[in-house]
């Protein structure tokens, strides 16, 4: 019976100090002001219930008075009374004061940095894994590459009397050879515009630019955070290009809260790096070209790279108020024969057929060209190559053959189904026609 009474007049202040310490540890970690006032009104409560139920047996103890009477700030010695008493004050200021302590979180406004630094983290994250890791990377093969070529076009530009110096004002340039589009957006402020033919790479450039950006941004906390926006989608509603930019970063592609995708644009922290003002329907383009003007206007300090071809640029009314526009330029064919030589055995076949037929020259001036031939005829032999006709009809017979190998390979890498060459050949051979028109004009 002793012992169950003795436990059940423990057991309170073993619970209550047990509690303040699992939450000291438990919620030290996000805040150390909650922590320790927990645990001083823990202790305070836990002592005025250990006294009132006299589990400390006499209190004060003679040993803890004789301790009090050599530090006693009073001239008098202290009595058993006087010890409790200022044992009570101090539980009770205790007590007080953890209360006060552990509610300053509520009152003090935790700080958003650490939030903020997940999200800029996750942000820059996703945008390398969805454009550089999961499309870049994929179609690009590092060790051998086209060297694209660049020519400035200042007179492609809205000139300003308040506008900054542009690139290369005057005559069209060209920047030398091995020139890097990151170093070319450095160059005009980082307000770009490229152009090209239909096939020339300029969404590729534009990865690239947000690879450089991106490795920029995760060193450099203050660096703007780049991120890809494909313009197709501007003309559905026609907003002002904040808006548009906010509607996309909360969208599907992104996922981000409103109220960041808002403070992002408003503040500055995004790099818009804006892919094919030419899928913009041509009637809505003129539009879009000013709702980026004006959203550099109200800007006044920001950053943005375009892409458009260059035909429906030309063709559109309204110009770009940017620091640099650039031409991609035609692959040279010794640029081209040089990319071959290096590719080796896979691109023997097609270097021996252009030796014989020298006319379809004519149809690789672009990375795409040179990419859907070598791809097509990779490791074939001459005689499969020959292909009789205008231009147009080789053009589109590279691209019958193109498709067929692909929907080929893709039918052979996978374990779930028989290949079917012939069937495969069937479906292919209406898909040249949109696949054609979607890159190229014929």
């Amino acid at each position: 019976m002793a012992a169950l009474n003795l436990t059940q007049r423990w057991l309170p202040v073993a619970l209550l100090l047990a509690f303040g310490l699992w939450a000291g540890r438990r919620y030290g970690r996000r805040n150390r002001w909650f922590a320790v006032g927990l645990i001083l009104m823990v202790t305070g409560l836990a002592y005025f219930y250990g006294a009132k139920k006299g589990l400390f047996g006499a209190w004060p103890p003679q040993a803890l008075i004789a301790d009090a009477s050599k530090v006693w700030p009073f001239p008098a010695p202290p009595s058993g009374e006087h010890v409790k008493d200022f044992l009570d004050v101090a539980a009770a200021i205790a007590t007080i004061a953890g209360l006060i302590i552990s509610l300053i979180p509520f009152f003090k406004p935790e700080s958003k940095v650490p939030v903020l630094d997940r999200a800029r983290r996750d942000m820059l994250n996703l945008v390398r894994v969805r454009w550089i890791t999961g499309l870049l990377n994929q179609t690009l093969n590092e060790e051998v590459q086209l060297t694209p070529r660049f020519i400035a076009v200042p007179d492609a530009l809205q000139q300003s009397d308040d506008a900054l110096p542009r690139l290369n004002r005057g005559n069209a340039k060209e920047f030398p050879a091995g020139t890097s589009i990151a170093n070319i957006f450095e160059g005009c402020a980082e307000r770009l515009l490229i152009l090209g033919a239909p096939g020339a790479g300029k969404t590729t450039l534009l990865l690239k630019l947000t690879r450089e950006l991106l490795d920029l941004a995760e060193k450099d906390g203050a660096a703007r955070i780049p991120v890809l926006f494909p313009l197709s989608s501007w003309g559905a509603n026609q907003l002002p290009l904040a808006e548009w930019l906010v509607e996309e970063l909360v969208g599907p592609r992104y996922r981000v809260p409103q109220k960041l995708a808002e403070n992002w644009i408003a503040d500055n922290e995004i790099l818009p790096l804006l892919d094919g003002l030419d899928t913009v329907q041509a009637e809505c383009r003129a539009a879009c070209v000013e709702a980026i003007n004006q959203f550099g206007r109200q800007k006044g300090l920001f950053s943005l790279a375009v892409s458009c071809r260059e035909s429906d640029y030309e063709a559109t009314a309204a110009k770009m108020e940017l620091q640099g526009a650039v031409l991609v330029q035609p692959l040279r064919r010794k640029d081209v024969s040089a990319y071959w030589e290096r590719l080796g055995e896979p691109a023997e076949s097609v270097r021996q057929l252009l030796v014989g037929d020298p006319e379809l020259w004519s149809l690789l001036d672009t990375p795409l060209m040179v990419d859907v031939v070598t791809r097509a005829y990779e490791n074939q032999s001459a005689g499969n190559l020959k292909a009789h006709g205008s231009i147009k009809e080789r053009r589109r017979h590279i691209f019958k053959t193109y498709v067929a190998r692909m929907f080929e390979c893709l039918y052979i890498a996978s374990a779930a189904a028989p290949v079917n060459v012939t069937r495969v050949r069937r479906l292919c051979a209406g898909f040249p026609g949109w696949l054609i028109s979607s890159f190229v004009t014929i």
